[in-house]
């Protein structure tokens, strides 16, 4: 299906069981994934790629992403003409979809209903926007805001692969400094009612075609009542990006997630993390975190302020 082609939901709703519900290509009997999109056949979330929400319906398209925890799916949204919010035109939307394997173990589904219940808290422009949570038949899925652009961490490696010797290794300073701002004022919406990210780094940072940045991706966020707890063992995050007393598992507040702003700027300017090296896995990347000190960022950008 070609998703800029507006197309009515009933129509869409109509297509042959012999289609695929994520592409919508001719499939033949037999294979377990379609050939055309590599989507899961017999295992494809909410029957022929359509997630009912009573006032509103979303259509499922392509893949747009996939990950540890759930797929991503390009889609549009259809209002209920008979709805509160009839008569507004449908839109694309993204469609987070909990890996069907995954949604009868609990732990998994708090962290992801604890996603949305973050999301629907929060409303600010450089925070995407949850439409709402859906589940039928034991399968969960998030509609959230489709941002038209890319994610930041692309964008930097993007930069850093085109410089050249004696150029800026990543961001111009005014660029990176926008972008930066604008974290801040998400976060600042975000710890204001008590919510502590846990992991803030450049690929959940989304950067509209216009420049907007979209922090997203709440899917370890603590409420209020979970930011002193701490899970034990190996603290999830990303290492590069953690706090000290993250990786520690010490209680959270609102400024480790300032640290790791902190570091996707020194990124952005940079065009590495302090403590990047090609001979470090992840535990030695946190440990890094608690014992040693970074470069400073004139290290690698002399033209830098000091």
């Amino acid at each position: 299906m070609d998703l800029g082609e507006v197309r009515p939901a009933d129509e869409l709703c109509s297509l042959a069981v012999n289609v695929c519900p994520v592409c919508r290509s001719a499939i033949p009997p037999g294979p377990p994934r379609c050939p055309n999109c590599g989507a899961m056949l017999g295992g494809v979330p909410f029957a022929g790629g359509l997630v009912e929400m009573g006032w509103a319906r979303a259509i499922m398209g392509q893949v747009i992403g996939d990950g540890g925890m759930g797929t991503v799916y390009r889609g549009w949204l259809y209002y209920n003409p008979a709805g509160p919010r009839a008569g507004t035109p449908p839109h694309e939307v993204a469609i987070k979809v909990l890996h069907p394997s995954l949604s009868s173990r609990p732990h998994v589904r708090k962290l992801f209903l604890g996603e949305a219940e973050a999301l629907a808290s929060l409303s600010h422009p450089n925070i995407v926007h949850f439409h709402g949570l859906v589940e039928s038949q034991g399968q969960l899925a998030l509609v959230l805001e489709f941002v038209d652009g890319e994610a930041l961490d692309t964008v930097i490696e993007r930069h850093a692969r085109r410089a050249t010797p004696g150029s800026l290794p990543a961001l111009a300073f005014m660029r990176a400094w926008h972008y930066f701002q604008q974290l801040l004022g998400a976060l600042a919406a975000t710890h204001a009612l008590g919510i502590v990210h846990r992991d803030v780094k450049p690929a959940n940072l989304l950067i509209r075609r216009d420049g907007l940045a979209k922090l997203g991706d709440f899917g370890i966020a603590r409420l209020p009542v979970d930011v002193a707890r701490s899970s034990g063992g190996m603290q999830p995050g990303t290492g590069a990006y953690m706090s000290p007393e993250q990786v520690d598992g010490r209680p959270l507040d609102g400024r480790s997630d300032l640290y790791s702003a902190a570091i996707v700027l020194y990124e952005m300017l940079t065009g590495r993390t302090p403590f990047d090296s090609d001979n470090r896995n992840e535990l030695m990347i946190r440990a890094a975190q608690l014992d040693e000190m970074p470069a400073p960022i004139t290290h690698y950008v002399p033209q830098a302020p000091g």
